[in-house]
C-alpha cells in the first residue's frame, strides 16, 4: 500500500496516497472568514480554490501544528467530498508497505489500520474522517 508519512503533535502517522490530491509547501493559513466554523484554522488557496484548513494535531487529539497565528506548515489537500487542507508538522516520506505488515482496525474512527515500520507501529488514518472531524467546541 502506498502511504504518505507525516508528523503532527510529535506523533507519526500515515495517510493512503490515493486520498491526497496535493502536498502544499509550508505556508501560513489566511485567517478564516466569520462563520467558517471553530475547528478551521484559516483558509489556503490551491489551484484557484479556497480550502478550509484543519490542524492534523488537533484532529488526532495531539498538540496543534498551527499553535501560533501566522505559523507556517506543510498542508495536504485531501480529496474528500468537501476538499480541505490538512496542516501537518512535517511530511517525512512516501513508502510502499506490504499488506502483510498492515493490520486493519475496526470502527469508524480516524485510524483505519496499523503498519509495522521498523520497531514502532504506525497508524494509518482515514483521510475522509480527518477531513470531517471537528475540534472540541467547534461548529459542525
Amino acid at each position: 500500500r502506498s502511504l504518505l508519512l507525516c508528523t503532527a503533535g510529535g506523533h507519526g502517522f500515515a495517510l493512503p496516497l490515493a486520498d491526497i490530491v496535493a502536498v502544499l509547501p509550508p505556508t501560513a493559513p489566511t485567517p478564516a472568514p466569520a462563520g467558517l466554523g471553530g475547528a478551521f484554522r484559516g483558509v489556503a488557496a490551491h489551484r484557484g480554490e479556497v480550502l478550509p484548513v484543519l490542524d492534523a494535531g488537533e484532529q488526532l487529539g495531539f498538540a496543534p501544528v498551527l499553535a501560533a497565528p501566522g505559523q507556517e506548515a506543510p498542508m495536504l489537500r485531501i480529496g474528500s467530498a468537501r476538499p480541505i487542507a490538512l496542516a501537518v508538522a512535517q511530511v517525512t516520506g512516501l513508502r510502499r508497505v506490504p499488506e502483510r505488515l498492515i493490520s486493519e482496525v475496526g470502527g469508524a474512527g480516524p485510524v483505519a489500520a496499523i503498519a509495522v515500520m521498523g520497531d514502532a507501529p504506525l497508524p494509518i488514518c482515514r483521510a475522509e474522517v480527518l477531513a470531517a472531524l471537528r475540534a472540541p467546541g467547534g461548529a459542525g
